[in-house]
């Protein structure tokens, strides 16, 4: 898992941030925009702007799946 940490660190190109406690792991990535604030000057119909959101996605999803956060790894149950 670590390997595949440092993998995603160098594959994202922005500061990465990580912390495991107990049975829970807290992921961060430095992003330079409010991702949860949209302009209210813009309209996500335009291209460029849709593409930023749906590049975030990409970014966020990735990070799921190259984590592999979507299997239960260590789970007990």
């Amino acid at each position: 898992m670590m390997q595949r940490i440092l993998d995603l660190k160098k594959s994202i190109a922005k500061p990465l941030y990580l912390s495991i406690k107990d049975e829970l792991m807290n992921l961060a990535v430095a992003y330079d925009k409010d991702l949860f604030e949209p302009s209210i000057f813009s309209s996500l119909l335009e291209y460029k702007i849709a593409m930023k959101y749906i590049k975030m996605l990409q970014l966020t999803l990735s990070l799921v799946m190259e984590l592999k956060l979507n299997e239960k790894l260590w789970s007990k149950r």
